[in-house]
């Protein structure tokens, strides 16, 4: 049974709200200012925090996929480091402290084991050849079990649409 990736959803919950403040104090001092490095970095934050709180939103109850923590992990880079970096080095403290915040709050709902999360580990690919090969094994067993009269015609019906996922 699948399980709720708590930290995920509490991750994505405390980003989506972070990113809707800092995307709309960005597009307000853009709006009202102009174009500035302040309102750049604040909006690029907050976008990405609203991006990243959706996606983990969305998938705190399902099996994580490897390839998409990758390309989270690639938007980090390329969305979120930028904006801390022009944020500091312009002295806008308080951009660069949003961004550092955004950033702690996506790693904590990351996954920090190569394998996933600890109950809910990424989706394993499985070779088609394998797959019918098991399918194969266990409708023989199935077979053998009704023969021998362990299971009924009923049991051993609803197991092999079970087995072929009918």
């Amino acid at each position: 049974m699948k399980k709720l990736i708590t930290r995920r959803m509490v991750s994505g919950i405390i980003n989506i709200v972070l990113g809707i403040f800092l995307f709309s104090i960005g597009a307000f001092d853009i709006t009202n200012y102009g174009q500035s490095i302040l309102g750049d970095s604040l909006a690029n934050i907050g976008f990405f925090g609203l991006v990243q709180g959706i996606i983990y939103v969305s998938t705190c109850k399902t099996y994580p996929h490897k390839w998409l923590e990758i390309v989270l992990g690639i938007y980090v880079l390329l969305d979120l480091i930028r904006p801390l970096v022009v944020s500091f080095s312009n002295n806008l403290s308080n951009a660069g402290v949003a961004g550092v915040i955004v950033l702690i709050v996506y790693a904590i709902g990351a996954p920090w084991s190569k394998k996933g999360y600890p109950d809910m580990p990424y989706v394993q690919k499985k070779s088609s050849k394998n797959n019918n090969d098991q399918n194969l094994e266990q409708l023989t067993q199935l077979k053998k079990l009704l023969d021998s009269g362990v299971i009924t015609k009923k049991e051993f019906e609803a197991k092999k649409k079970q087995v072929l996922g009918l």
